[in-house]
């Protein structure tokens, strides 16, 4: 009995071995097969993963050429405002500086004819008040010497500011002078 037993025993040890070496086989192809299907799989993937990396960076490119377009033509709407802004401040101040040129050319107007009649109004009433004077006993002496002071005075501005020299026929004679000056006042002063 003892030889069966071993018989028994060798046979079970080489069916468990047969066994194990089948299994071992089976193990392996059974590894290789799911290492055929991971790489695979891993491989479908990493088309994915391209597939989508691609699709974001083409709406990445997509966004920012379109934000791109945008700032380009805010730039330009932009661009626009400002020369019209600035075409618009440019005409406004020609306007103003014409209203000003206007206003400065009416003032200076305004001031040029009061001025005038202010020296209109003081010339009335310094002929009043030398019509009155005048009128008074030995007034037509102080005419005569007011006459001939200002007739001296006259040739002298003339030597002074004209190339052309003035001369009375008789330039000595300042009494010559004075009684044609009162000779002239005395025709324009009879009515």
């Amino acid at each position: 009995m003892k030889l069966q037993v071993e018989a028994e025993r060798k046979k079970r040890a080489y069916i468990l071995e047969s066994e194990g070496t089948r299994q071992a086989e089976m193990n392996k192809a059974e590894g290789e097969k799911q290492s055929r299907i991971l790489r695979s799989e891993a491989a479908a993937q990493e088309g994915v993963n391209k597939a989508i990396a691609q699709s974001k960076a083409a709406e990445s490119e997509k966004l920012s050429l379109i934000l791109q377009s945008e700032a380009e033509m805010q730039s330009r709407i932009n661009m626009a405002k400002a020369q019209a802004e600035a075409a618009e401040s440019e005409k406004i101040q020609r306007i103003l500086a014409s209203e000003a040129a206007k206003q400065a050319e009416i003032n200076r107007a305004q001031g040029q004819a009061e001025a005038i009649r202010l020296e209109m109004e003081a010339r009335c009433k310094a002929l009043d008040q030398l019509s009155t004077t005048l009128e008074k006993s030995g007034a037509n002496s102080a005419a005569s010497f007011i006459t001939a002071d200002n007739y001296v005075k006259a040739f002298g501005q003339l030597a002074k500011t004209n190339n052309t020299i003035i001369i009375p026929s008789n330039p000595a004679d300042v009494t010559s002078m004075v009684t044609q000056a009162m000779a002239v006042y005395k025709q324009v002063s009879k009515p």
